[in-house]
């Protein structure tokens, strides 16, 4: 299983061009089309509390299982949080992340070698190029090694049904869970927050909803939990403190269904396409973004 379709042009890129160096984590030329991302280290001030006039906790307006949070944007339109991936043949909502990419069957060069089973491993680089090193123990080096699933798996959607159009290179080998929540930004978001939690950096984690409100794991993981009502949103001491996985994944939970593309590129910094390293992004954040 994997995560969700629109991430990896990230994963294509690195791989296509035999790897564009170190994760920076950054974000994108104005001039592209889409931009080119990654989380900011830093973190925000926030307070507890945050009000706000944009939030609407009310029906679910995507489809799947995301409440309905929206932000204004500058022509006075809402976006919804569960809207982000919807049309011209963006990732569907809930799939499982493919490898993207031409198949090999498209192009006269074979660069897939079907015994691989990590991302480097199995989507070799182009003659006439090399993967360009990944420092030790960084983010880049993380994707590098992920696991794929054997050659020929199918990309499943959350409720395990297998998406008919077989257009991918690759499938990470990863859970999208049992609800309709991870979808686009999300992915990118799953793994950024899997990289850093496995490394122990609990207080690297954080995202923003759509409305601003800075969700942060080091809080959450000392017993506090998101609470949203009517317009306010805040966290309020409910849980128990633990920063054990199966927190951790419903803390995630809890982003995905708030999060989304125009969000997560608020919080990416801009660099220009030359500059691009392995573990940057391509974002466009709008509504529906990809």
């Amino acid at each position: 299983m994997i995560l969700a379709a629109a991430m990896l042009l990230l994963v294509y890129l690195f791989l296509r061009y035999g790897g564009i160096g170190q994760p920076g984590w950054k974000f994108p030329a104005e001039e592209l089309s889409g931009l080119i991302g990654g989380l900011a280290s830093g973190r925000s001030e926030e307070n507890d509390t945050y009000d706000a006039n944009d939030i609407n906790s009310g029906a679910n307006t995507s489809g799947g299982d995301r409440p309905g949070i929206y932000e204004e944007d500058e022509d006075g339109g809402k976006e919804t949080a569960g809207n982000e991936a919807k049309a011209g043949g963006k990732a569907a909502a809930g799939q499982e992340d493919a490898v993207h990419g031409a198949s090999a069957g498209n192009t006269e060069e074979n660069l897939i070698n079907e015994n691989g089973d990590t991302v480097k491993d199995r989507i070799l680089a182009p003659e006439g190029f090399e993967r360009v090193e990944a420092e030790e123990g960084s983010f880049g080096e993380y994707l590098r090694n992920f696991p794929v699933k054997p050659h020929g798996s199918g990309v499943l959607y959350y409720d395990g049904r297998t998406k008919p159009l077989n257009v991918h290179a690759a499938v990470l080998d990863m859970d999208v869970g049992n609800r309709d929540l991870q979808q686009c930004a999300d992915s990118i978001i799953r793994l950024r927050a899997e990289y850093l939690y496995g490394k122990g950096f609990y207080d690297k984690i954080h995202f923003k909803f759509t409305n601003g409100f800075n969700a942060d794991f080091s809080k959450w993981i000392k017993g506090y939990r998101i609470k949203i009502s009517g317009n306010s949103v805040s966290w309020v001491r409910q849980g128990e403190a633990s920063s054990d996985y199966a927190s951790f994944r419903k803390y995630l939970d809890m982003v995905f269904a708030y999060a989304g593309t125009l969000s997560l590129s608020k919080e990416m910094e801009s660099i220009p396409a030359e500059e691009m390293k392995l573990g940057d992004v391509f974002i466009y954040g709008s509504a529906p973004g990809s």
